[in-house]
């Protein structure tokens, strides 16, 4: 179970007030592409928050992800979720704390239209660059979200990309992937970063004779071959770092899923157990 956010840009605010009660409601929406996170995006399909309204799970709404201020949750009845044709409803009831006043201001002033949610995957398809969140366990929905193409769940944070100009062109950053390869285990966003910079590192290995500007060199006399390595030692050094890079994330990616299938017959073994509880209960009650 890998908890993880998502955003969503451009989003459509609409805030009330009526007897004191403040409202802010926005649409969480479906079928629309999240916004860049890191070589990737990610479509919410309609099927996705079914479980956890079916299960009336308690969702927490908070200010720009901040544990500490609670904006509301399902289980108080001071954020209500409605799953509707467009997408998931968040109606919420402010109190008077400063970052729901705070709150109140940011959208009334269309300071902000970004929301982002965390959750945990439960059913995900992956087609190409795109991820399809088709079930998942919503957390927690945050309002007054800034930047949020480049935070936690991303490739590389907002600062490192306004770095350098060649950074961005690339979409690679060294300290990041340090970062990634330094774990033990890696989430399912680490994997992705790795294998988009691996592309984007392979897109760095001249073909067809071309040089780094896109030119095409000059003819060379043919050499001998064991001569060959001595000519372009820089790419065949690159090509051996790529290979070095994709075994590694493939011994990590069976790791995770070893790890994954173990927790997944951990849960089914959980769940299994409570049903026969229930159903000797239902014997006893009979």
């Amino acid at each position: 179970m890998i908890r993880r956010k998502t955003y969503i840009d451009k989003v459509n605010y609409r805030s009330t007030e009526k007897d004191g009660r403040r409202i802010i409601e926005a649409v969480i929406p479906y079928n629309s592409p999240s916004v860049d996170l890191g070589g990737f995006r990610e479509i919410i399909l309609p099927s996705a928050f079914k479980k956890t309204l079916g299960d009336k799970c308690n969702v927490y709404a908070l200010y720009n992800h901040d544990d500490g201020k609670v904006l509301g949750s399902t289980k108080s009845g001071t954020f209500e979720l409605r799953s509707e044709k467009s997408g998931l409803l968040c109606k919420l009831l402010l109190g008077n704390s400063t970052w729901a006043n705070d709150a109140w201001d940011v959208v009334n002033r269309g300071d902000c239209s970004t929301m982002s949610f965390g959750f945990i995957s439960w059913d995900v398809e992956n087609k190409g660059n795109i991820r399809y969140l088709k079930s998942v366990q919503l957390e927690e929905v945050s309002f007054c979200v800034s930047h949020p193409a480049y935070r936690e769940a991303t490739s590389v944070a907002y600062k490192r990309y306004k770095r350098s100009l060649a950074m961005v062109k690339r979409k690679i950053d060294v300290d990041v992937l340090n970062d990634i390869l330094v774990k033990e285990t890696l989430t399912e966003d680490d994997l992705l970063i790795v294998k988009s910079y691996i592309e984007e590192l392979q897109k760095l290995i001249p073909a067809g004779g071309e040089s780094q500007t896109g030119e095409h060199d000059p003819p060379a006399a043919p050499a001998p071959k064991k001569e060959k390595e001595r000519e372009n030692p820089t790419e065949t050094e690159a090509l051996k770092k790529i290979a070095e890079l994709e075994e590694k994330v493939k011994q990590m990616e069976d790791s995770q899923k070893q790890t994954q299938e173990a927790a997944m017959e951990s849960i089914q073994k959980e769940i299994e157990e409570e049903l026969e509880k229930e159903l000797l209960e239902e014997e006893e009650a009979a």
